[in-house]
């Protein structure tokens, strides 16, 4: 890509990327190939025209060389160093050295300058091409993208003989381009025209996720003992039994129990059993620091292209290069940004995936990430380094002035009146006083102004997980970064441009200006009077008007279905009760005894504490779990039934990147697996809501579904396509209904960069937390502290709190953010016990949300699940690398092979999510981090405070 357009010339003057070379590398290594065939080399079908001069005059020798202009320029925390290549476009190469002068001209590089092939070769490499020619024949492409899974990027995916062949980069954008630097501006490439995404490990992996021997094929029924996964013994039945034996279950367990003991939504809420559930294991702590601090409870996000505007890149506790959604587009903006100059560093308990384009990294120990915050504050405090008329004019005074008067020591927290200086915080967080000193005073220098500061939804998932979050913000504020292009990104990260969205059964999930929506007639659901009421300040993060009771946090919910025969007989009180589920005093107890979960693993892996889920499941009266293969979570179960997966699916538009595809069937639904919405369809006529639930599918038969589908969508689309709107905002007029099917993608025209608060800080609009009903949040700026957690009675709200208050305050939430010492780390007494912590990460970079590791072909060939361990730790232990070693606590423990790096930080381990598979004697042999980490969740139970633990780690006997 050219990228002379930059802003900046002195930073960027280069027409050959990183990105280039390697697809330069690409087009060397296949033009080898087909010199192979060809009988010449591939410098010789690729390299440019040559003039070669030589010139005898003295001992001097100057080389001029044609080809790609080149300039690399680092710009970090330490010296600058810039190093430059220059050419142009063809070459000339001229050497002085004494004796007569010579000239050689080489010809043009063509086919015709090969000798001629003789019959048998030409015979040979005819054989060649047919045979590839051939083995292409009876292939399919179709058009992908999967909102759970490749969430944003767009490819093909090759059938023959109604078997996925292969998975390739879609060819609608760069048609004929091997390069895209070749006619790409740096200004085309981040308004993202022409990217094409390149199929990765994720991928690669969904390959075997679909084609593993552990495939559900068939209904099942449990006959061993409920709950007791090492005598999960399975007998097939059909779908009508599977289904009224489901069906009987549900009445009875709703007559018996009363209307909320039911869990898994859908069917569920019609038949008016449904328990909801409040907050977000994945990003519940980032959100409720938005509705604390901005009055901004959504996902409000700048765009990609923003980071071209960014001076500064700091990554704090957030890798793009692993997780779900759009982790991997993240990734290849932060590395395009930091190949344009910009600097980028990482402050992560590990050498992450980023660290790979990082200038920089700073390891810190697990779940103290406030305190090196709160020290970064300090030194610019001190300093008035911060950006004073920004915090003047932006933010509220009086909150800001308590936080300040906090960090300085001048008033107490609840540890005390401490000066939170780098000094205080360095032998808390593991980070030198100097390092964060250091950082500090880059952060407020003029060249790196604006700077993209961004904690990740990850690391906010310690104790007190939103004081972190808060301070965060709280950071950027005094940086003047809020709201300003280069800046932070809001709430969610960095996000594409949003346009469409995956509308599946009813069309649940469609953004505002949506792609071509399907409506299914089903009737409106009546909001609860048990759920949490939606508002615009520190309680936005609730649901306004849900249509199922919200009477756990949803980080919690095995701990609810644990708990309530307890609490039922008279065991234990419902202060007791409520305060582990967080619950309102005022609201109904849930009595959860049926639970029927869709291709998910709360039940089996995802949730926090799986032994305590474990035995939750044991007290339940049936226990459903429609999935994809035999997992941690279909062992558990009383009824599996066979779940459809992303190429098997009913035909779907789905969102990519400034557009939608529409996604058709592209194989088989293999065996009688269903998707979930024929499921509940079948499951609500027998519960006699049908005709509530979905009208427009209740009678249609399952030969029929997909086709009944695909005829709703085509109408959608037609009347989407029709529509004046549609129209505007393409610039065009959408291509007809037949047309659209041959290249079934529609993509926005680009447009400029959309910076989150922008209109905020223009002054054309005040920041939300002037309109909150219950907060004290009044000012319409940016809030440091929120008075109403001094007073207000969190049993009546939030269920009853799980810290003791400090100053003024009630037991639960703070009113700022502040430095607490958190459970489960270095200063917990326990530590003497379990000495690790223990880092629970939530993705691998091959799968996502329902994609686990344990799959033949990949485990082993993509990822192996290993614990990782420092090289200091494993020594004293005994372990070397690959040694099976038992990582355990109080909680469970887990079997797997160690890792032995130096780049995690000593004292600190890591595992991934995995699938729980506990053996006879209770040991989880699947290796999830859930079986070690416990269920805690927020003062307020928005979020999840379950991803760290304390361990301990043992080589097995009888090794080495």
């Amino acid at each position: 890509m050219k990228l002379s357009d930059s802003k900046d010339e002195g930073i960027v003057n280069r027409d050959l990327s990183r990105r280039s070379v390697l697809k330069w590398s690409g087009a060397l290594a296949a033009a080898g190939i087909v010199g192979i065939g060809l009988g010449i080399g591939a410098d010789l079908l690729i390299r440019p025209s040559v003039t070669k001069t030589t010139t005898a005059t003295g001992p001097t020798t100057t080389t001029t060389a044609t080809g790609p202009t080149t300039t690399t320029t680092k710009t970090a925390t330490g010296p600058t160093t810039t190093s430059t290549t220059t050419s142009t476009s063809t070459s000339t190469s001229t050497s002085t050295v004494s004796g007569p002068t010579t000239t050689v001209t080489a010809p043009p590089v063509t086919l015709s300058y090969v000798p001629p092939l003789s019959p048998s070769v030409q015979t040979t490499v005819n054989t060649i091409i047919q045979n590839l020619v051939n083995s292409h024949q009876g292939e399919s492409q179709y058009y992908f993208a999967d909102a759970n899974m490749f969430f944003g990027d767009l490819y093909k995916v090759v059938t023959k003989n109604g078997q996925i062949v292969g998975i390739v980069p879609e060819d609608i954008l760069d048609t004929s381009n091997a390069r895209e630097d070749a006619y790409l501006s740096a200004s085309d490439v981040w308004a993202d025209k022409g990217l094409r995404a390149v199929p990765g490990e994720l991928e690669y992996a969904s390959l075997f996720y679909i084609n593993t021997p552990n495939r559900i094929l068939y209904p099942m029924q449990r006959t061993g003992p409920r709950g007791d996964p090492n005598n999960a013994n399975f007998v097939r039945i059909t779908w009508d039994q599977a289904l009224i034996m489901i069906a009987n279950e549900i009445a009875s367990v709703k007559s018996t129990y009363g209307p909320y003991s039911g869990y898994g939504g859908g069917v569920l809420s019609y038949y008016g059993m449904n328990v909801g559930t409040i907050g977000n294991v994945s990003q519940g702590n980032g959100v409720t620091a938005g509705g604390d601090v901005l009055g901004d409870p959504n996902w409000t996000s700048s765009t990609y292209n923003t980071l071209q505007d960014s001076k500064l890149i700091v990554l704090w506790g957030s890798d793009p290069t692993v997780g779900s959604s759009c982790a991997r587009i993240y990734m290849w903006y932060y590395a395009l940004a930091h190949e344009m100059g910009i600097p980028v560093i990482i402050i992560d308990p590990k050498m992450t995936g980023a660290c790979g384009f990082a200038d920089q990294w700073i390891p810190i120990r697990p779940g103290t990430d406030i305190a090196m915050m709160l020290a970064i504050a300090n030194v610019w405090f001190n300093n008035n380094s911060y950006n004073i008329d920004y915090v003047n004019k932006f933010v509220e005074p009086t909150g800001f002035a308590s936080w300040k008067s906090y960090v300085l020591g001048q008033t107490a927290g609840p540890d005390g009146a401490i000066a939170r200086t780098p000094e205080w915080a360095a032998p808390i967080c593991g980070v030198p006083a100097d390092t964060i000193t250091a950082l500090a005073n880059l952060l407020t220098q003029a060249q790196y102004q604006p700077s993209h500061l961004y904690y990740g939804w990850g690391a906010a998932r310690q104790t007190r997980g939103e004081e972190p979050a808060k301070a965060a913000v709280y950071l950027n504020a005094m940086l003047g970064n809020i709201g300003v292009s280069g800046g932070w990104p809001g709430q969610a990260g960095i996000l594409g441009d949003a346009f469409g969205y995956y509308t599946n059964m009813r069309g649940f999930g469609t953004y505002s200006i949506g792609a071509p929506f399907v409506s299914y007639g089903s009737a409106p659901l009546p909001p609860s009077p048990y759920a949490y009421n939606s508002f615009t300040g520190s309680q936005a993060i609730f649901n306004s008007g849900s249509s199922s009771p919200e009477l756990c946090a949803d980080p919690v919910l095995g701990q609810a279905i644990a708990l309530a025969p307890q609490y039922f007989s008279g065991a234990i009180s419902q202060a007791e009760f409520y305060s582990v589920i967080g619950n309102n005093s005022n609201f109904p107890a849930p009595n959860i005894n049926f639970v029927m979960q869709f291709g998910g693993r709360y039940f089996g892996s995802s949730a926090q504490d799986q032994n305590q889920i474990r035995l939750a499941i044991q007290t339940l009266q049936m226990f459903v779990d429609a999935d994809r293969h035999q997992n941690g979570s279909t062992n558990l179960a009383d009824i599996v039934l066979p779940l459809t997966q992303f190429y098997e699916d009913e035909p779907s538009f789905v969102q990519i990147r400034r557009g939608f595809v529409y996604v058709q069937n592209i194989i088989p639904p293999p065996g009688e697996t269903r998707p979930a919405d024929w499921i509940e369809v079948q499951l609500a006529n027998l519960l006699g809501v049908g005709a509530q639930y979905n009208p427009v599918m209740q009678n249609v038969s399952w030969e029929d579904w997909y086709s009944t589908i695909d005829a709703l969508n085509q109408q959608a689309y037609v009347a989407w396509a029709a529509a004046s709107s549609t129209q505007t905002l393409l610039g065009t007029t959408p291509p007809a209904w037949s047309d659209f099917l041959e290249q079934p993608v529609i993509r926005l025209p680009s447009s400029g960069p959309y910076v989150a608060y922008s209109a905020q800080i223009s002054g054309s609009q005040p920041f939300a937390t002037n309109i909150s009903p219950i907060s004290n949040l009044n000012s319409g700026k940016i809030e440091f502290y929120d008075s109403y957690y001094e007073t207000f009675d969190q049993s009546k709200v939030f269920g009853y709190g799980w810290f003791p208050g400090w100053c003024c305050c009630a037991p639960g939430r703070t009113p700022m953010a502040v430095y607490e010492v958190p459970e489960e780390s270095y200063f917990d007494p326990n530590v003497t016990t379990y000495p690790l912590m223990l880092l629970g990460n939530q993705h691998p970079k091959h799968t996502s949300g329902y994609m686990g590791i344990n799959y033949p072909g990949i485990t082993g060939e993509i990822v192996q699940n290993f614990v990782w361990i420092s090289v200091s730790d494993a020594k004293v232990r005994g372990i070397n690398n690959g040694d099976m070693v038992t990582v355990y606590n109080n909680r469970g423990a887990c079997v797997l092979p160690a890792y032995v790096t130096s780049t995690i930080l000593p004292g600190t381990v890591q595992m991934w999510k995995d699938n729980y598979a506990p053996n006879e004697d209770g040991i989880d042999i699947g290796a999830s981090v859930n079986t070690l980490v416990g269920p805690a969740i927020t003062a307020i139970p928005t979020g999840s405070e379950g991803r760290n633990a304390l361990v301990q780690v043992s080589k097995q006997e009888g090794q080495g």
